[in-house]
């Protein structure tokens, strides 16, 4: 019974993963997004430097670092949720519609992809646009 307590959370992190992957199939496929997100990259490695690697000398710079950290960790956030599904659609266009998405498309093996979550776990996981 304790091994299937979690097994929501299990399923929602699975779908993540598959939406994540799908994601980042998309942005390398399109030079566009690729170049915006590796400007994303830079900008989060530039903050990196100034609040991690740098040593303040004052009071007002520890107050920047940390800003700086927090900001790293809002940029590095936001991405994880962007790529894993958590963003908002216009999914009220005409001829679109939402269909929750499984994690056997995931290529690599799971433990967690021999027994699904209901439907219901699924729809709270997430769901792809399919146009």
């Amino acid at each position: 019974m304790a091994e299937n307590l979690f097994s929501d959370i299990e399923e929602t992190h699975c779908h993540e993963e598959t939406l994540r992957l799908e994601s980042m199939a998309l942005i390398n496929a399109d030079p566009e997004l690729s170049r915006r997100l590796d400007i994303i990259q830079k900008a989060m490695a530039l903050i990196f430097g100034y609040t991690i690697d740098h040593t303040s000398s004052s009071e007002e710079e520890a107050t920047i670092q940390l800003l700086g950290v927090r900001l790293f960790n809002a940029a590095a956030s936001g991405i994880k949720l962007a790529l894993s599904g958590y963003y908002q659609t216009h999914s009220n266009r005409p001829g679109t519609s939402w269909r929750p998405a499984t994690c056997s498309t995931i290529s690599a093996p799971h433990p967690h992809n021999a027994s699904h979550g209901s439907s219901q776990t699924e729809a709270r996981a997430g769901g792809s646009l399919i146009q």
